[in-house]
């Protein structure tokens, strides 16, 4: 009789223990479909980064862009450069050092 439930408590733990790696074994494909698929995502982030930073910097210049940057600079009618005359003309004081 003993031997009968020592051999009935064995089976239980026998089944416990074939369940709860059932279950893990589930878990364990579950985490590895999630890190087959974030290691994918860095990967499409990493090439499109890639892609982005080489647009960046072989991106050819629209035919305004260079212009726009120094249009500043050049001086418009309606703002009239010093000319050297002016400069000439204007009175200057000399200050000796002492």
């Amino acid at each position: 009789m003993e031997f009968e439930q020592m051999q009935k408590q064995n089976e239980q733990q026998l089944q416990d223990a074939e369940l709860r790696l059932q279950h893990l074994e589930a878990e364990r494909e579950h985490l590895d479909t999630e890190l087959r698929a974030a290691r994918e995502k860095v990967k499409r982030a990493e090439e499109t980064q890639f892609l982005l930073e080489a647009q960046i910097v072989t991106r050819p210049l629209r035919g305004s862009e260079r212009i726009r940057r120094t249009q500043s600079f050049i001086p418009t009618t309606k703002e009239r450069p010093l000319s050297i005359e002016k400069i000439d003309s204007r009175p200057m004081t000399i200050q000796k050092n002492i």
